[in-house]
């Protein structure tokens, strides 16, 4: 059995808590599943079977498995502790926003801290953003740079700062779409949508409702797949978010409407039945707890993502010459990834994959032109 397939089963014993046999895992074995499972940011799943099942490892293999579950554990109580100050700071100043992402999604698993954290995302509106930043900047004591233009697609969808070793990114924009049209509708929908609140670290955290939720965490995931790829870990972010509905019966097919009313607005259904076919086929996540049939087409196109998912890893850093300190060759490769994936998958999502090719590309290519000509120039 190929690495891949293995770490695909102990994904999902882990994801849906599911026992397995306990065997005697070699060296090499572990080490290879390791770095698998390190590439797809999957390391804290991978601990939970091996550690849960009692799998027989070498001496050695067993203490850095062990290592690795202890300094995963540490990690994610860091970043609990900060967004709890977080939460804290703002509601003390009366301050509204949302979080996403991250540590509000571990709350799903059936171990939080075995999901690998990353840094803490939040939204604050355009009305209350500078009032934040200020707060922040003031009680924490970090620089805040609030220059920024929400209208221009190409400017970054927020600022960052680091606290107590933990990355911050305050959002002004929760997504980019390359369509305008798609952007007025998403912003519209977060700003006007109700919040719902997740216990993190003992305080009340507030989310998105579930429907904006699930889209949100689709379209992040689908966005970066065409844009440089994802890892395992955000597909079962994605996965579990849609398995929750699970525990929802009487309020399922409200769920599920708003979630095909908010795909349908934003051109984008068929992309997500692609992947939550991956997600059935390869997580495991029970296909009726799908919104939507999954068809054919769909998941043809699932398993096409999937050997993006393989191939490219953690966003998308791996068989890419990123190494490459040539800047030019660097965003030649970048733009090439990203235009051989808007093609492909083109049909899933043509409103947005349009104004992509139409608008971002060709200002990639003359942002390359202009590097030239004033390297040649110098």
């Amino acid at each position: 059995m190929k690495c891949e397939d293995v770490l695909l089963k102990l994904v999902r014993a882990a994801l849906w808590n599911t026992p397995m046999k306990p065997i005697d895992v070699k060296s090499e074995a572990y080490y290879q599943l390791m770095e698998a499972s390190g590439r797809q940011a999957v390391t804290g799943l991978l601990c939970r079977t091996l550690m849960t099942n009692n799998y027989r490892l070498k001496k050695l293999d067993a203490v850095d498995l062990f290592a690795a579950s202890e300094e995963l554990e540490k990690s994610n109580t860091d970043v609990d502790m900060a967004l709890a100050e977080l939460v804290r700071l703002l509601d003390t100043h009366k301050i509204p926003f949302v979080v996403f992402k991250g540590q509000t999604l571990a709350t799903l698993y059936p171990s939080p801290h075995s999901r690998i954290p990353g840094d803490i995302d939040f939204y604050v509106d355009p009305d209350n953003f500078n009032k934040a930043a200020e707060v922040i900047s003031k009680e924490w004591h970090v620089d805040i740079d609030t220059n920024h233009d929400d209208n221009d697609i190409s400017s970054p969808r927020h600022i960052e700062f680091k606290y107590k070793g933990v990355l911050f990114e305050m959002h002004f924009r929760m997504l980019k779409f390359y369509s305008n049209r798609n952007q007025v509708f998403f912003n519209n929908i977060v700003d006007k949508c109700d919040r719902e609140t997740v216990r993190v670290a003992d305080v009340d955290v507030p989310i998105l409702p579930l429907a904006p939720n699930i889209v949100y965490t689709f379209c992040h995931l689908y966005h970066h797949l065409q844009e440089q790829g994802v890892a395992l870990r955000q597909l079962c972010d994605l996965a579990l978010l849609i398995h929750r509905t699970s525990s929802m019966p009487e309020q399922r097919d409200s769920i599920r409407k708003e979630i095909g009313d908010i795909l349908d607005g934003l051109n984008m259904k068929r992309a997500f039945v692609a992947v939550c076919s991956a997600l059935v086929e390869s997580l495991g996540l029970p296909e009726e707890d799908l919104p939507f049939p999954v068809g054919d087409n769909e998941r043809h196109f699932g398993r096409k993502m999937m050997e993006e998912v393989w191939k490219r890893g953690n966003w998308g850093v791996y068989d890419r010459q990123l190494h490459n300190v040539n800047p030019v060759k660097r965003a030649t490769e970048t733009g090439t990834v990203q235009l051989s994936h808007y093609i492909s998958f083109y049909r899933l999502s043509p409103r947005e994959n349009r104004a992509m090719i139409l608008k971002e590309i060709p200002m990639k290519f003359i942002n390359i032109v202009k590097k030239l000509f004033k390297k040649n120039k110098l």
